[in-house]
């Protein structure tokens, strides 16, 4: 459920930005239909870890959003969204079972809860092992350790050290900043949509790692490098935009 979870949180971001910024009529109806079903789908999988990256990636899109579009439109549209938001609510809220609202009750009092109790007993294992082993880790160590951490962040950790943790945290964070450069350089609304998507998807998964995992996630990793690599093949090198400039 997490991973299918965390799935949809990918997709309904890209709904989400495709809705705001694209430009043609056809294209914004399909994002704003496929949007409820991808949150609906969210919902069914009772992940709250999901949803709170759903939420996270939301608001970071609604704040790059505001962000690039002029004041006019940005208002029309973010009052299209809450609109459509509340209408859609009210038309899927039938569909959703009790038992999700009696599990996403539980995020106010999650500290409370049986699997976040869980967690922390786990962690502290974890922590453990790594504290003997700070700066470098033990590698991935898979006949001795176990690969269920419960916290992605604290698995790299385990594994690669501190050195190893910040390399990663480098290789996350210029992938959030090559995006938003990227969005400068090319401004063609497909793009900039994508760019969004990812980087409101880069910032839940952040928080979503922090009790499950996507780096050593299959299929949500393997899309998501995917959607990467397609925002990345519209790179330009510096030098190259200045002998384009030249020539023209």
């Amino acid at each position: 459920p997490n991973e299918f979870g965390a799935l949809m949180v990918l997709a309904a971001s890209l709904a989400l930005s495709g809705g705001l910024f694209f430009q043609e009529r056809k294209l914004r109806m399909l994002c704003w239909g496929t949007l409820p079903v991808f949150g609906l789908a969210l919902v069914l999988t009772l992940s709250r870890s999901a949803l709170v990256a759903l939420i996270l990636a939301g608001v970071t899109v609604l704040f790059l959003f505001l962000r690039h579009r002029s004041m006019n439109r940005r208002l029309r549209r973010v009052m299209a969204l809450v609109l459509f938001g509340c209408v859609v609510g009210l038309a899927v809220l039938p569909l959703v079972p009790e038992k999700a609202f009696f599990r996403f009750s539980q995020l106010k009092a999650f500290t409370e809860t049986t699997s976040w109790q869980g967690r922390v007993e786990n962690w502290e294992t974890h922590v453990a092992l790594w504290q003997e082993s700070p700066w470098l880790g033990w590698g991935p160590a898979k006949a001795t350790m176990g690969t269920i951490v419960d916290n992605e962040w604290l698995l790299l950790l385990r594994r690669y050290g501190v050195i190893g943790l910040t390399v990663f945290l480098g290789l996350f964070g210029s992938s959030f900043l090559g995006l938003s450069r990227i969005r400068r350089v090319n401004s063609e609304p497909s793009l900039v949509a994508l760019s969004v998507a990812l980087q409101g998807t880069l910032v839940g998964y952040a928080v979503y790692m922090m009790v499950a995992a996507v780096y050593h996630c299959l299929q949500p990793m393997a899309i998501l490098l995917l959607f990467l690599g397609l925002a990345y093949s519209q790179w330009q090198p510096k030098r190259t935009r200045l002998q384009e400039a030249s020539k023209s």
